[in-house]
């Protein structure tokens, strides 16, 4: 069970740590898990005390995922830099990353008063044409490959 640490609690942890604290000694007293620590001091550190506030949870439009992507893909940036360059929590970037070149076609769950601009449509359609077209390989290699096997064993394709 996680427990959710206040404002005040953050904060104080991070005066802590600008009077010469260490990080282990921040865990130990405090019983908080060093990479929360990490974590609180880099928003601390762009964000200031803002940083430190809980956020209400939104959820990520379709451009935003696209500008993650690209950056992931042009210019890899460690985990906890694209958390704090998007304002995202760490879950976002690794679903990201586990979707990365797969088309999430969401068009029916969009409302209808926000229409995706050209650009949008023909990189979403870009991504489905690509994602299909490494399919459409995979399927020839694996019926070469059957085909190499049956003539290894002396097996006639089928007429079918």
């Amino acid at each position: 069970m996680h427990k959710h640490h206040s404002f005040e609690e953050k904060l104080k942890c991070m005066k802590l740590l600008e009077e010469g604290y260490s990080m282990s000694q921040l865990s130990r007293d405090f019983k908080i898990c060093r990479a929360h620590l990490y974590d609180w001091r880099n928003r601390y550190l762009v964000y200031g005390e803002e940083g430190l506030k809980r956020k209400v949870a939104h959820s990520i439009s379709e451009v935003e995922k696209a500008l993650i992507r690209t950056e992931m893909a042009e210019n890899p940036l460690p985990l906890k830099d694209l958390c704090i360059k998007y304002d995202v929590s760490q879950s976002v970037i690794y679903n990201l990353r586990k979707t990365k070149g797969k088309l999430r076609h969401r068009m029916t769950k969009q409302k209808k008063n926000t229409l995706l601009t050209e650009l949008e449509e023909l990189r979403a359609r870009n991504e489905y044409l690509e994602a299909e077209n490494a399919l459409l390989k995979k399927v020839k290699a694996l019926v070469e490959a059957r085909d190499a096997r049956r003539k290894g064993t002396g097996q006639k394709p089928s007429s079918n």
